[in-house]
Order: structure tokens, then C-alpha cells, then sequence
């Protein structure tokens, strides 16, 4: 599968580490674009919030620099994956952990919409929060040689998870389990009601 990856300044150091593993299970990286401070706005508005044509998959690495912490931000998320287009395999390795106040909680904020709002547009999105709890450089914001070693290490897998299902299908899963569950608790319903009467 050919692929393309996409991020912000910590993908200047992820992404070397994950080429190698990609490539190693049979992934051919055709495009590798870093753009230090920017967010999904960025990219479109400089209108780069694309990806070579044959790329069938995409991993994207951004949320750190957000700062549109209302309810637009989803406008501004679907105008950037508009962009990259709607039939691409996409994995999005979200915002990391930061020790700097006025940061975290921009990148708290930021993790935890996109964990809302993105499988239901059947995109993977994998929580980067716990892999980077420590590990920091004295910026508080980026990691050592070593903190990035373990982060690209705990997303790897995952990623190559997330590539190996389709958009299409990661939504059936979705609202199979939605069903499934939905008709447990039918049944469970079902079976009190039932009980009840029983001993009425």
C-alpha cells in the first residue's frame, strides 16, 4: 500500500522513526510532509492539505497547535480531510502529553474532540497522551532522542492497524457494535419486564 504522512513538528522526529517499520511490513511511503506550528487551518489555508493522488492511505500527525478551542474546530477538521480526500485510509496519531501549563490544556482539549469526532468519519485515531507522559525536553513541549524512541514505538502497531482497514468498514464495525449493544439491552429489558410479571 502507498502512503503518505502528514504532521507538525514532532512528525520531523516521528516519522523517520516510523518509516523504517512501515517499509519493513511492506508500506511504500511516497510523500512525507512536516510543517513545524502548523494545524489542520494552516495546511488549508496554505493550501497544503494534500497528498499525492495514488496514496490509497494517509497518517496524519496534528493537534498541537491548535488553538480554536470551540466547536468550529470540527469545520476546520472536515475542510482539512475534504482536502486530503474522503476515500483514504486515514490514521490520525493525535496531540501528545505536554508539562507546560498554558499547553496541556490546549492539547487536552484538542485530544479529546478528535477522539470524539473522528471514527464517526471512519478515521483511526490513536491517543498519543499515555505514550508521551514523560520524556520531555526542557520546553516542555517536544522529547528526548529517547521519549521519541517509546512514543513511535507504542504507535506502530496501531497504526498499521488503522491502515489495514478501510474507512468503509471501520463505520459498519461501528454501528454493527452500536447494534449489538442496542439489542442487549432490548433483551435484557425484555427479560426483566417478563420476570417481573412473573412474580406479580
Amino acid at each position: 500500500m502507498k502512503i503518505a504522512l502528514l504532521g507538525d513538528s514532532h512528525s520531523q522526529a516521528l516519522f523517520p522513526r516510523l518509516e523504517g517499520p512501515l517499509i519493513q511490513q511492506g508500506y511504500e511511503v511516497i510523500s512525507s510532509v512536516s510543517q513545524p506550528g502548523w494545524g489542520v487551518k494552516k495546511f488549508v489555508d496554505q493550501g497544503m492539505a494534500t497528498v499525492p493522488p495514488e496514496a490509497e492511505g494517509v497518517v496524519i500527525s496534528l493537534g498541537g497547535n491548535n488553538h480554536n478551542l470551540t466547536s468550529d474546530y470540527e469545520r476546520q477538521v472536515d475542510r482539512f480531510l475534504a482536502s486530503i480526500g474522503p476515500t483514504k485510509r486515514i490514521v490520525w496519531v493525535g496531540p501528545a502529553a505536554s508539562v507546560r501549563e498554558d499547553v496541556s490544556h490546549r492539547h487536552e482539549w484538542t485530544a479529546d474532540t478528535l477522539s470524539k469526532i473522528l471514527p464517526s468519519k471512519g478515521i483511526k485515531f490513536i491517543d498519543s497522551r499515555s505514550y508521551t507522559a514523560a520524556g520531555h525536553r526542557d520546553d516542555g513541549v517536544h522529547f528526548t532522542q529517547s521519549g521519541y524512541d517509546y512514543w513511535a514505538s507504542q504507535v506502530q502497531r496501531p497504526i498499521m492497524l488503522g491502515l489495514a482497514v478501510s474507512p468503509l468498514m471501520r463505520q459498519v464495525t461501528r454501528i454493527s457494535l452500536y447494534t449489538m449493544v442496542g439489542l442487549g439491552t432490548l433483551y435484557t429489558l425484555y427479560f426483566l419486564y417478563n420476570l417481573a410479571r412473573s412474580r406479580s
